[in-house]
């Protein structure tokens, strides 16, 4: 869904993985949820956000009523949560799953192209390997089963040592992968990123 907004991206510059809150009607109040901007134009004054239509959720309704013209509520943190190491690494691990594909794209642009990438990604849905990821030469990706996520990254995180870990799915097994990579990459408890993007089983917040 593309949206307008010339005086936010004026006055918050866009960077890569940049997110609003967004607030959804519900029954009895709003609910915000979060999503990264994609293909901030800030010339333009505009942004995408993409939308995982499932069954139900406010976020989902809001986006299959709404109509050009339409304006909705959003909240901006001025806080950069990414910020590329300096020096780089040899390399990025980086697991995802569709929620933070987005902020991945918005990642993968800004590295050099002879850096070596790892990107795991938390299949869910059936159509989820035909999510566009942006290209890079030195990506390699491997879908797995969201649920298989942390369990399968025990056995393929060999030759990461020194390089950026990055971890951006559920609240649960992100805990348990960031263990992982802080185990794998040699990192410090303030090196990488870790982020719960989503809690399972929970539809409003």
């Amino acid at each position: 869904m593309s949206f307008a907004a010339p005086a936010l991206l004026a006055a918050h510059p866009p960077y890569p993985t940049m997110w609003i809150r967004l607030w959804c009607p519900g029954p009895d109040r709003l609910y915000q949820r979060a999503f990264t901007l994609v293909d901030p134009d800030a010339a333009a004054g505009t942004f995408d956000l993409e939308f995982a239509m499932h069954e139900h959720g406010y976020a989902m309704d809001l986006a299959r009523t709404a109509r050009p013209g339409d304006v909705v509520e959003v909240s901006v943190l001025t806080r950069d949560d990414y910020v590329r190491p300096d020096p780089l690494p040899p390399g990025f691990v980086m697991v995802a799953d569709p929620a933070s594909l987005p902020a991945v794209n918005g990642i993968l642009p800004t590295l050099p192209d002879d850096l070596e990438v790892r990107l795991w990604l938390g299949r869910q849905h059936d159509g989820d390997e035909d999510l566009p990821i942006a290209p890079h030469p030195g990506l390699q990706v491997t879908w797995v089963p969201h649920d298989e996520l942390a369990a399968r990254l025990r056995d393929g995180l060999a030759g990461v040592h020194g390089w950026y870990g990055w971890v951006c799915v559920d609240t649960v097994q992100t805990r348990a992968i960031k263990e992982l990579l802080r185990a794998a990459t040699g990192a410090g408890k303030r090196d990488g990123h870790a982020m719960g993007y989503w809690t399972k089983g929970r539809s409003t917040g």
